[in-house]
């Protein structure tokens, strides 16, 4: 799960970022852990490790994926349903 572990180190007014970047970078890779960054004291983006990226659309994938296997069996339209008729309504 990705988390900011670190409020007051990992949320970074945009001014901050642009003049440190080398040095958020480092952190990012190290802590692999999200960096926020700030304009104005509203959130514009997420600076993340492409480690935390990429676990971060594999766990996405996965959970789309179970959803969509549950939409076709309450619908019906289960592969493990071919061939089963639906029972008719008394």
């Amino acid at each position: 799960m990705i988390t900011i572990q670190n409020p007051q180190e990992d949320i970074v007014p945009l001014t901050d970022f642009r003049n440190h970047l080398a040095k958020t970078m480092q952190r990012v890779r190290e802590r692999k852990s999200p960096v926020l960054l700030t304009q104005s004291g509203r959130a514009v983006a997420v600076v993340m490790s492409i480690e935390a990226y990429q676990e971060l659309i594999s766990n996405y994938e996965a959970a789309r994926q179970a959803v969509d296997s549950l939409m076709e069996l309450t619908q019906g339209e289960h592969p493990a349903f071919e061939g089963v008729r639906p029972r008719a309504k008394r």
